[in-house]
């Protein structure tokens, strides 16, 4: 597994800003948690979401893709940055 962290730079309110995600060895995702500007969150995982959250259907690009394009900056993080990520965001959704 990996996990990426993308800030989506944009100004559309009705779009998350930060998405966090656990992808497989293919870059499919597992789990994602979304935060927009607003402070409203959303999160998937392969049985379940909340909020607009919703995993994609086709594979992510890879970091360098992704970066390629000025509005997103994406790193990968640690299991243990994810995580805390993922219990911030279900700790009362679950």
């Amino acid at each position: 597994m990996k996990y990426i962290h993308c800030l989506w730079i944009h100004t559309y309110t009705d779009e998350p800003v930060v998405l966090v995600s656990e992808v497989d060895d293919r870059w499919f995702e597992v789990r994602k948690v979304e935060m927009w500007r607003s402070g409203k969150l959303g999160w998937a995982d392969e049985s379940s979401s909340f909020g607009e959250t919703e995993l994609s259907v086709s594979s992510l690009d890879s970091l360098e893709e992704i970066n390629s394009d000025p509005q997103f900056s994406a790193v990968e993080i640690s299991r243990e940055d994810f995580e805390n990520f993922w219990k911030l965001i279900t700790k009362d959704n679950l």
